[in-house]
């Protein structure tokens, strides 16, 4: 059975994926303090390295490929989408979205180290 995607989130996908590829973000001197501090101060509940659902927040699909992001987005809202990927750039970091975590190649992860991830 596949779960249909509905307007509003293939909409948060598609913004995600434009702003992403056309900032170039850069991901040096990002810390993950930063943002998720930044991600906390918007209300956004988000998942770092040294929150206990890490591990499970940054399962990849395929084990042959697990990029590690600085963190996970868990957005609720446009608005918070939107703020998270402010977040981001002021952090210096990539953004990548996570939708199903169905990807061979666990894309949704970020294909380097350090993004953030937005878990939609």
């Amino acid at each position: 059975m596949v779960a249909s995607v509905s307007g509003a989130s293939r909409t948060i996908i598609a913004l995600c994926s434009l702003i992403a590829a056309q900032s170039g973000f850069a991901t040096a001197g990002a810390s993950q303090a930063d943002i998720g501090s930044c991600l906390d101060k918007a209300g956004i509940e988000n998942s770092l390295p040294t929150t206990s659902t890490w591990a499970v927040d940054t399962e990849a699909w395929n084990s042959r490929v697990s990029p590690v992001p600085s963190a996970v987005a868990f957005p609720k809202t446009e608005e918070e989408v939107s703020a998270a990927l402010k977040c981001a750039a002021n952090a210096g970091l990539k953004v990548t979205t996570l939708g199903g975590n169905r990807s061979f190649s666990s894309m949704g992860f970020g294909r380097n180290d350090g993004a953030l991830v937005i878990n939609l």
